[in-house]
């Protein structure tokens, strides 16, 4: 089951030092295959500010890498991932493309 739910919280641990990440908004991938975690990542990155956090749950073993690709498209920035278990937590900062 796919939702997006607003969401405010730290992460477990930050992938830029020591502090950990505001999450403003959570995306639940949970069961989904491949390409549908990432268009719901595309569509869920557009409900957000510039500089937003965006956290994806999904287990699709292929979602990370293909997470990655899509970005290389995008002025999104991926923070980091995770795996814990099952679970691949993505998390991406939103922002905007510049001229």
């Amino acid at each position: 089951m796919e939702s997006v739910r607003p969401q405010r919280g730290l992460t477990p641990k930050s992938f830029l030092g020591s502090d950990p990440i505001q999450v403003d908004q959570v995306l639940d991938c949970y069961g989904l295959l491949c390409p549908v975690p990432v268009r719901k990542t595309a569509e869920a990155i557009l409900g957000i500010a510039e500089d937003q956090v965006l956290e994806v749950i999904a287990t699709d073993e292929w979602f990370g890498p293909d997470l990655e690709a899509w970005l290389r498209h995008q002025p999104h920035q991926l923070l980091g991932i995770e795996r814990t278990g099952q679970e691949i937590h993505a998390y991406l900062r939103k922002k905007l493309y510049s001229c």
